[in-house]
């Protein structure tokens, strides 16, 4: 993780008596520090760390850069650099060097405790808990109606966080610090999620605001026990955009749904069955009965499903397609799409729905297509059943339509209650064991006369076999199993009893 020059002298200062010469930037660009000796080739952009430099070691101009200086130096060093943290000469260039270390180690492990948070599971508060540390001051966590969500422990029981905590006198409480020196953020001033300066009560305090669909949060560092510094703006910003992608993780924070998701996910869960009822609900949303619709569930590979979030991956999959109903129901997203009001066709919505899947390394199975509200819940079990068969059979696809599962899903329900062998011909089971006894092939030689539509020429092609070779084998196959392939009442459950026989599933 990269820090600003501010944030290393603020570490440093903690360990090292240091003089600051100009001023020193919030920006977080510095990853590594580059140690000067004979052959230091001076260039904009970097950190130098340099122990009793003498007059050669001074760059010719002046140098957009940050200097740390150890022991004696000459007078002019410090003002050819941008910014000069200049050391007490009793500090050895061993002591600075470590404790520069154990910053970035610092920083670089709250970052990757982040990363595992979110990657796990963890919730807000959590994060805010680890956070609270490396800003030395309360983080709290608002919804658009200043209800807290989360705030860092510690800071609950402490009266001068009364009025922070007032979700009904807070609004008039805060106001913009139209006089801070920090206006905006590090990436430019006035956007959306960036950093803004308030006061709270007479308290100052940096905001990041943030929208996730119609629902606005703010994440709010209020300066209580440590004066605030710019740099704090850099680690507010980088914090929240963790925060984004972990909101759905709060606990007992659910969100209100729009009235086509509520509507959708009860047809779903099967509370919802009037279709006169759904008609009229879904019109107000100009959801027509007519109009062509179909139905998606979504599944992703890396197994902890609320890695970076359902909820964040649900909006990404709105940004995606447009304004469809997707919400998130058990442990998955669901969507239902009206391709009559997607702008790119029938063709664009595919093209771009197999796009989102790659790019957030998700799976989906998707219904048939279909007009009028009458079985909305049932395409949402096709949906589900192609993503269930389509993981199993085909896995290193991507999507999976109900239309190329639907002849293992009819063998599956053939044998849910009895295995394969107990529902299939006893001919052909005959035949098996005919074969297995004997080191005879009828069971192949009877499915490729079948395949061949009983042609016996070709049957005994295919086989490479003479004809009268092939005409002794149905000779052999009527003796052991008594199956009459010409008496098409038996034929359909044959045909049925080879398809179970070679594709039973688990």
């Amino acid at each position: 993780m990269k820090i600003s020059a501010e944030m290393l002298a603020e570490g440093l200062s903690k360990s090292f008596t240091i003089n600051v010469v100009g001023p020193l930037s919030m920006l977080p660009t510095i990853g590594s520090l580059l140690l000067v000796g004979p052959d230091t080739v001076w260039q904009d952009g970097k950190t130098y760390l340099v122990e009793s430099p003498g007059v050669d070691q001074v760059p010719a101009t002046h140098i957009d850069s940050v200097v740390l200086i150890v022991g004696a130096f000459p007078e002019v060093l410090p003002g050819r650099f941008q910014s000069a943290l200049i050391f007490d000469e009793e500090t050895t260039l061993f002591e600075v060097h470590n404790r520069i270390q154990d910053i970035f180690a610092e920083y670089n492990m709250w970052e990757a405790e982040i990363h595992r948070m979110l990657s796990g599971g963890s919730d807000v508060q959590s994060m805010l808990d680890i956070s609270a540390g490396h800003f030395g001051n309360p983080l709290i966590l608002f919804d658009s109606n200043y209800k807290v969500i989360a705030s860092s422990k510690g800071y609950s029981a402490d009266e001068r966080m009364a009025p922070v905590f007032d979700c009904l006198r807070l609004p008039f409480l805060m106001r913009s610090n139209q006089d801070d020196a920090y206006r905006g953020g590090h990436r430019g001033s006035n956007q959306a999620g960036h950093a803004r300066a308030l006061y709270i009560n007479d308290m100052r305090a940096y905001s990041v605001s943030y929208m996730q669909q119609a629902f606005t949060y703010q994440l709010v560092l209020v300066e209580l026990d440590k004066g605030l510094s710019a740099s704090d703006v850099f680690l507010l910003e980088h914090l929240a955009e963790f925060v984004y992608l972990a909101i759905g993780f709060v606990p007992g924070y659910i969100q209100a749904e729009s009235g086509l998701q509520s509507t959708l996910k009860l047809c779903v869960s099967g509370e919802l069955t009037s279709t006169t009822s759904i008609t009229k609900r879904l019109a107000r949303y100009g959801w027509l009965p007519t109009h062509q619709y179909v139905c998606l569930k979504f599944a992703f590979e890396i197994h902890e499903q609320r890695n970076r979030t359902l909820r964040f991956k649900e909006e990404r999959f709105t940004e995606t397609l447009g304004e469809h109903s997707v919400f998130e129901h058990g442990d998955s997203i669901v969507a239902f799409v009206n391709l009559d009001l997607h702008d790119g066709g029938d063709n664009g919505f595919e093209g771009i729905l197999m796009s989102y899947l790659q790019d957030n390394l998700a799976k989906a199975g998707m219904s048939n297509r279909f007009t009028g509200f009458e079985d909305l819940d049932l395409y949402y079990r096709q949906a589900e059943l192609a993503l269930s068969y389509g993981q199993r059979l085909n896995p290193y696809l991507d999507l999976f339509r109900f239309a190329g599962i639907v002849k293992p899903h009819l063998l599956a329900c053939c044998t849910n209650k009895l295995p394969a062998h107990m529902v299939c011909s006893p001919g052909l089971i005959a035949l098996q064991r005919h074969d297995a006894e004997h080191g005879t092939c009828l069971y192949r030689t009877l499915q490729v006369f079948i395949k061949c539509r009983f042609s016996y020429a070709n049957s005994a092609k295919e086989l490479f076999i003479h004809r009268s070779t092939f005409m002794h084998r149905l000779q052999r196959i009527k003796k052991v199993s008594g199956i009459d392939v010409m008496n098409t009442d038996e034929l359909w459950h044959i045909l049925l009893s080879f398809e179970l026989l070679e594709y039973e599933l688990p």
